[in-house]
């Protein structure tokens, strides 16, 4: 109950004592450098397969899948995109 007698004996004092944490608490947060908030970006791997001639079904599951699997093997991917169609 500290806290609450000298807020209602001295409420000036603790009203000063309350904008001083709060204006050090300010003045910290600005100080931050920006070493604490690092810039991350993840890496995103675009496989791109030509095979003429085949059809899409037979080149996403002969050629995309397993060139996918190899490409994100070992690695922190974020992302990987492929796609297959014909072309014409």
């Amino acid at each position: 109950m500290f806290l609450s007698d000298i807020s209602i004996r001295r409420p000036v004092f603790a009203t000063m004592m309350m904008v001083t944490l709060v204006v050090l608490g300010i003045v910290a947060y600005k100080r931050l450098s920006l070493d604490e908030y690092p810039d991350v970006t993840y890496p995103v791997i675009i496989v791109q397969t030509s095979y003429p001639g085949t059809s899409p079904e037979v080149m996403e599951r002969q050629i995309s899948r397993p060139s996918g699997g190899v490409a994100t093997s070992g690695t922190a991917t974020a992302a990987l995109l492929s796609g297959s169609d014909e072309p014409g």
